[in-house]
């Protein structure tokens, strides 16, 4: 072997050692640390989806019914009180998962889910029938639920709709 093919070998070693420690103390904290954003922007997104998607799914059960049983109709409305109550704790703690999501969303967007958590606290609060709670957030929610879930490049059509 020459000294030729020594100091080659040395320097090849040597590029790559100083690569390797360049990557290891520069860069990988940086790309961790940009994971880690995105993992928790990630989490907060399907945390809110979550809670707008099970207030959605209370909404609905707050449908009228109609049957001549009236100890099914005693059942029907005792069951609706509670999904009522259960649907405005549901509602208060989405303002909580609201908060660090909201600078994830587009502002209309988040805007507008925010006023859906509003509106669904005021309608659960209020003295309407169960059925009329339910014709007046079911679509409410649905849109709200459909724009979280929407990807940002077909946004621009839910836009005319806010």
């Amino acid at each position: 072997m020459t000294a030729w093919d020594v100091w080659a070998v040395l320097g090849t070693e040597g590029v790559g050692a100083f690569v390797a420690l360049f990557v290891d103390f520069f860069l990988k904290p940086r790309l961790q640390v940009r994971n880690e954003r995105f993992s928790r922007r990630a989490k907060d997104l399907l945390d809110l989806l979550d809670g707008v998607r099970s207030m959605l799914l209370d909404a609905a059960q707050l449908n009228d019914q109609s049957s001549d049983d009236a100890e099914f109709l005693r059942r029907y409305e005792d069951r609706r009180k509670m999904i009522r109550d259960r649907l405005l704790d549901k509602a208060e703690s989405s303002q909580d998962v609201y908060g660090p999501a909201a600078h994830h969303l587009h502002p209309a967007i988040g805007q507008y889910v925010q006023q859906c958590v509003g509106l669904t606290i005021g309608a659960c609060m209020s003295e309407h029938a169960h059925g009329a709670v339910h014709a007046f957030l079911e679509p409410r929610l649905g849109l709200a639920y459909e724009a979280l879930y929407t990807p940002k490049t077909k946004f621009i059509g839910y836009r005319l709709q806010l």
